[in-house]
């Protein structure tokens, strides 16, 4: 009985590491951007149900997607992720990544609505601003130029990056120029 227990133990300490192994791979293959690589590890994890790596690696799984362009794809991955993370920050973060598959695919009141729910439980950040942004070009392609200068204007009183705020401003003179507001 003592060296079955032991077994036991030692085989769910291998499982443990090399989840973290596996992870660890995962992540050097996303951070290179070697995307597919990325994907087929993540998904190694995933499939193991390791509680442990479970969330950072589904996170990343649709990440991985996400980069190589397969929005509907990501789309579902994080959905599914979400109903089922215990990670707090990797459920908000997974609102923005969300936004940003809608908005690839053309779905704009969908991206704004996970743009807003990501914004709502942020805080700060430059995905917030980044969300702002979105939600800008989003306004401007449908003529609202009020509402996105609103948006922009809400980027730039969270940034202190002056080249992004510079973009920011140009944004809102080309929207208050063809909105006829320009001063």
């Amino acid at each position: 009985f003592l060296s079955a227990f032991i077994l036991f133990i030692g085989s769910f300490a291998f499982a443990a590491m090399d989840s973290r192994t596996l992870f660890d791979q995962g992540m050097v293959a996303f951070k290179t951007g070697n995307y597919g690589s990325a994907e087929l590890i993540f998904r190694k994890i995933v499939d193991s149900r390791n509680d442990e790596y479970l969330d950072r690696a589904w996170f990343y799984l649709a990440r991985s997607i996400f980069s190589r362009g397969h929005y509907d794809l990501a789309l579902f991955e994080f959905k599914t992720f979400l109903n089922r993370c215990k990670n707090d920050a990797l459920s908000a973060e997974s609102r923005y990544w969300r936004g940003e598959c809608y908005f690839n695919l053309s779905d704009k009141p969908s991206a704004i609505e996970e743009f807003r729910r990501y914004i709502a439980v942020a805080g700060d950040g430059e995905l917030v601003q980044n969300a702002h942004d979105r939600i800008g070009m989003i306004y401007q392609s449908q003529k609202r130029y009020d509402e996105a200068v609103i948006e922009w204007e809400a980027a730039q009183s969270k940034s202190s990056d002056q080249t992004r705020n510079y973009a920011r401003q140009y944004w809102i003179g080309e929207v208050l120029y063809r909105s006829g507001k320009y001063d």
